[in-house]
């Protein structure tokens, strides 16, 4: 496993220029790449993770090393083919002149990649995103958003106008809305993306009042690159100790004193000596690269006394594997357990055993992140890790509904025993009590962090869970999100939610695993949902956590479709009524953060409509057998599902999908001979009085209570082979009471019944009454 995979978010981009998608493994330095080329007018096409093979390298020895190797992006413009290796400025600081990286004048390359590129009549380069870099990845983000969208009808005579103002004047963004009041956010980003406007995009977020437009590319990169230039410099770079802010205070007062003597001696108020004349020669010479006098001045108490060490080569190689077992010891044990290992291994080697301090300070100098990842798994190193430097976020998306952070759990609340029936029957995961759950979803909107939209499961997470938030948000939104955030379950990583968001210009990025952190919006609100509904109602989980059993009464009283309406109309109501006016630590409620960011630059979102093409999109595909003819429609199951159009179709043709709805068990959608129809359940009528959450209710505890009944109908089969075989095994054993067994088989065929004769004296008289 590579280090990016512990802290790096994956994802796929559908590119519009490409019309495909394309995959990239850092969202804050390829994504940003493939964003500069989606706007690029000269770049053709790209692909992405482009193998090479028979790379040469020349080894520290001189010998040759020949291996294959896996290159970002492979772009086609007008006038080049190139290769490109994305990186971060400080991974390429960390290995420069190793492995073949190196910089000429700001320019980075990597010379077996480079001479590669050149034997196959390419070019090759390295790109790194500047820094910082959180405004130009939002705001690239924004262009790609607007790119190939048109203006409205209204604001093209504003538009117009534009060009002939820039010619003699540079206006902010503030003063242009206000020098042209029918232009608004949204198409001045579109002219931004169509490169008709030019700003400050790698320093100033697109939609602030301070953000600058030009009308000339050149001159808007050049103040760009100034306003950039001068908040890195603000920032510090990252890694980089300011020299100031580390010392002690007797040193810090000693190099106070330093430079007030060389202040003194340069006024001649002091007289110089020997020592204090290197000293000044040292002064001028960091100043010249960029150090402060009182930075030069600092004195080097740190790296004085003792640098030799006082443990052996011996005593240093046990300690060193000592650290080793202990971090990668599973279980994990006690310090003092491993240092008694210590101890009795320097015993063996006839050496001095370091003191348990020396142990403890070892284990100390280990980075205890990896510790946890070797003992603990990905979850226990992303609880262990530190938090990223704040100067290398990637920040929040610009808009409303650009990008939505969506996650699942369990309700934390105890079901009834008849929902539990079901979902036990439903396959469903279990808590350590053997209690089953239901499940929830929830989507939440990255710059306003409120909530878009939630749907309920029974049982464990699935895709029909997703499918159910998809709808969901467009229902209360008209939209679906540019981007969605989650993490890597099974369900977030299936076959239908990639070409789903394919079909719809999606953009998914997977959190790395365990990366609760980096979906923390959408696990924020669980855990409000949890802590402030779900524990509060009869049957919570969190008297068995306190250690204390949950009332037997619950049980018995509460039937499974009560509970689960009313939990639904209780999650429901504290999402959409509550949350939206919970202030954060600034005193903005979510509501708030909304209606300021759809009246800067309007809703981001991808339009889509409520219609049967969305609800067969997120209705999962039926991969069951199926009977389907003209007379009874289509079988699936123990259920008939029919209507006019479909029976006329299924004359001339043949089922091609199937798909029941996620969210109606009446609703069968179905593809014959390439057209889309609908069939329908019997009791289509009945249940469509029913509201959407009983009509949910139905479609989510079908499969349980088929489920359910195949074990009972099998158990009552069961019964009647073992009663049957007893009756068998008893007439075996009887046969003396047989007829035959008491009356000679001769008499017993000669015998007549005396009914018999009698209705047959009857019958012939009757025919000679007739004659």
């Amino acid at each position: 496993m590579g280090k990016g995979a512990l802290r790096n978010i994956r994802g796929s981009l559908p590119s519009k220029k490409c019309e495909a998608l394309r995959l990239f493994e850092s969202h804050t330095v390829e994504r940003m790449f493939l964003y500069e080329l989606e706007l690029d007018p000269q770049v053709v096409g790209y692909v992405t993770q482009v193998p090479l093979t028979r790379v040469e390298r020349r080894l520290p020895n001189g010998r040759r090393h020949i291996a294959a190797a896996t290159l970002d992006v492979l772009v086609f413009s007008r006038n080049a083919i190139t290769l490109v290796e994305c990186k971060d400025l400080s991974w390429l600081r960390a290995h420069e002149d190793r492995k073949g990286w190196s910089c000429n004048d700001g320019t980075w390359s990597c010379e077996p990649y480079a001479r590669w590129a050149v034997a196959h009549g390419l070019a090759f380069r390295v790109w790194h995103p500047p820094f910082p870099f959180a405004i130009y990845l939002r705001n690239l983000e924004l262009l790609f958003t607007r790119l190939g969208e048109p203006l409205d009808k209204a604001a093209e005579p504003a538009a117009a106008k534009i060009p002939r103002l820039l010619r003699n004047h540079t206006f902010t963004w503030a003063d242009l809305r206000a020098q042209l009041p029918g232009i608004d956010g949204r198409s001045l980003t579109i002219l931004l993306a169509q490169r008709q406007l030019f700003g400050t995009i790698q320093s100033d977020p697109i939609g602030a009042d301070a953000f600058r437009i030009f009308g000339d590319e050149a001159q808007a990169l050049e103040v760009d690159q100034a306003l950039l230039h001068a908040r890195a410099r603000m920032l510090g770079t990252p890694g980089e100790e300011v020299p100031a802010a580390t010392p002690s205070t007797a040193v810090a007062h000693c190099a106070m004193r330093r430079l007030q003597r060389l202040q003194a001696i340069e006024k001649g108020e002091a007289r110089p000596t020997r020592r204090m004349r290197k000293l000044a020669k040292q002064v001028a010479e960091a100043v010249q690269k960029g150090v402060t006098p009182y930075d030069a001045c600092l004195p080097s108490y740190a790296v004085s006394g003792n640098r030799l060490a006082r443990l052996d080569e011996t005593q240093q190689s046990l300690l060193r594997r000592a650290v080793k077992d202990f971090q990668g010891r599973t279980p994990p044990i006690a310090i003092t357990s491993a240092w008694t290992l210590l101890e009795t291994e320097c015993s063996a080697a006839e050496a001095d055993a370091p003191s348990i301090t020396t142990f403890r300070r070892a284990l100390r100098a280990e980075d205890p992140a990896l510790r946890a990842l070797k003992t603990g798994g990905m979850r226990a190193y992303q609880a262990t890790a530190a938090r990223s430097d704040p100067r290398l976020r990637s920040g929040a998306a610009s808009g409303f509904l650009h990008t939505v952070h969506i996650d699942s759990s369990k309700r934390d609340v105890r079901a009834s025993s008849e929902l539990k029936r079901l979902i036990d029957q439903r396959r469903a995961l279990k808590d350590d009590a053997g209690r089953g759950y239901d499940s929830f979803y929830i989507a939440v909107d990255e710059s306003s962090d409120s909530v878009v939209g939630h749907a309920f499961v029974v049982g464990p997470s699935r895709i029909e869970g997703v499918a159910l938030l998809m709808r969901e948000i467009v229902h209360r939104h008209g939209a679906l999100p540019r981007a969605i955030v989650d993490d890597r379950g099974p369900d977030n990583q299936s076959r239908w939610l990639k070409q789903f968001a394919l079909s719809r210009g999606i953009t998914l990025l997977d959190t790395m695993s365990g990366g609760s952190r980096s979906n923390s919006q959408a696990e924020n609100r669980i855990g409000q949902v949890n802590a402030r509904v779900s524990q509060r109602l009869p049957g919570s989980t969190l008297p068995d956590k306190a250690g204390r059993s949950v009332d037997g009464k619950f049980k018995s009283l509460m039937t499974a479709k009560l509970e689960f309406l009313q939990l639904c109309g209780l999650i429901e109501a504290f999402l959409y009524e509550d949350v939206p006016h919970i202030p954060n630590a600034q005193g903005e409620t979510p509501q708030q953060r909304k209606e300021a960011a759809v009246e800067r630059l309007g809703t981001l979102g991808i339009p889509c409509l409520f219609d049967d093409e969305l609800l067969f999109a997120t209705s999962p595909r039926w991969t069951g057998g199926f009977v389907a003819n003209e007379r009874r429609g289509i079988r699936l199951g123990n259920h008939d599902f029919t209507s006019l159009e479909v029976r006329n179709a299924l004359r001339t043709g043949t089922p091609q999908e199937l798909r029941l709805d996620a969210a109606d068990p009446s609703v069968l959608h179905v593809i014959i001979n390439g057209q889309r129809l609908r069939a329908f359940h019997g009791k289509v009528q009945q249940r469509a009085a029913l509201s959407a959450a009983e009509r949910l209710w139905l479609r989510l505890v079908e499969p349980a209570i088929q489920a359910a009944n195949r074990d009972q109908k099998t158990q009552v089969e069961r019964k009647l082979s073992q009663r049957m075989e007893r009756a068998r095994a008893a007439a075996d054993a009887h046969t003396h009471l047989h007829p035959s067994a008491t009356v000679d088989a001769s008499e017993v065929s000669s015998m007549e019944d005396p009914a018999t004769a009698r209705w047959t004296e009857l019958w012939d008289d009757a025919a000679a009454e007739i004659r």
